[in-house]
């Protein structure tokens, strides 16, 4: 999977920086969900897997252990607001309000990422006070040594920032984009029968599979979050805890799902826009 979702990602910015497409701002927030997806994959499935070897300094470095995980709570957290905003943006530009379309803009993207990545970059800051190394060898560990406090905002900062914000906006505006849809199609006078054209009901095409993945591969991972918060002050046995511990590395693999095919659901409904793309750039190399 790891290898998966470098390549794939590797392909979607190559793919979304041709000159058909990276003027788009969907196309920005799809780059920038596949620019820190790549992060992502890197400070945490590969990390965590270079750790069963014991390769993984920053389960050993204290500083190492509070960068890496503040890096991948924040870059996963991007990579979710980047889909929904990609949503909000498609609800834009299928509107038939002009004013509404206007606000669809390349300008407005990149300042919209770079505020949101400083606010959640503040969000997670808490990891450098939190997070430490613990344990003696062979059984040292980078995790929460802090406060029950520490452990409880980390919960609660994860659900409301990469779970409940994203999901919300993705529910509303993708609803609202599938019915500025199907009010076009209705309307074929000249006014509105080019609202959205074939290169924008691509990118819907492309978009409503990345949210089709992300609610596959956050769902449990979601569940067992909002279980470890209601139980978090009830005493637990040691099989209790076992089974928490597998449950959680089980929906954490899920997760990487979304961050690791989504070039491969975009190749497979994108449409010929993404495909051909794809071909002329392979003839290229």
């Amino acid at each position: 999977m790891i290898i998966l979702g470098l390549v794939g990602n590797l392909f979607n910015i190559l793919v979304f920086h041709q000159p058909t497409l990276r003027s788009n701002p969907c196309s920005f927030y799809l780059i920038t969900s596949a620019y820190v997806n790549i992060i992502w994959i890197m400070a945490s499935p590969l990390s965590r897997m270079l750790a069963t070897f014991q390769f993984d300094l920053s389960e050993s470095i204290s500083i190492l252990c509070k960068i890496r995980r503040s890096v991948a709570y924040t870059c996963s957290s991007l990579s979710m607001i980047s889909i929904a905003f990609a949503t909000v943006d498609r609800f834009l530009i299928s509107s038939p309000k002009i004013e509404y379309r206007r606000l669809s803009s390349l300008h407005n993207a990149h300042r919209l990422i770079i505020i949101t990545a400083l606010i959640y970059c503040l969000i997670f800051a808490d990891m450098f006070y939190c997070l430490d190394v613990v344990g003696l060898p062979p059984s040292i560990t980078c995790t929460i040594n802090t406060t029950r406090g520490c452990g409880l905002y980390n919960e609660i900062a994860r659900l409301i920032v990469l779970v409940f914000i994203p999901r919300t906006l993705i529910l509303i505006f993708g609803y609202g984009t599938i019915r500025n849809v199907k009010k076009s199609r209705r309307k074929n006078s000249r006014s509105h029968g080019n609202i959205i054209h074939r290169f924008d009901q691509q990118l819907i095409q492309m978009l409503i599979g990345q949210i089709i993945l992300i609610m596959i591969s956050y769902i449990p991972n979601t569940i067992q979050r909002i279980y470890l918060v209601l139980t978090l002050d009830i005493e637990k046995s040691p099989l209790r805890l076992r089974m928490e511990i597998l449950s959680g590395e089980v929906t954490f693999m899920m997760t990487t799902f979304q961050s690791s095919l989504s070039f491969y659901i975009y190749a497979t409904i994108g449409g010929t826009l993404f495909r051909q793309t794809l071909k002329r750039l392979l003839r290229r190399t």
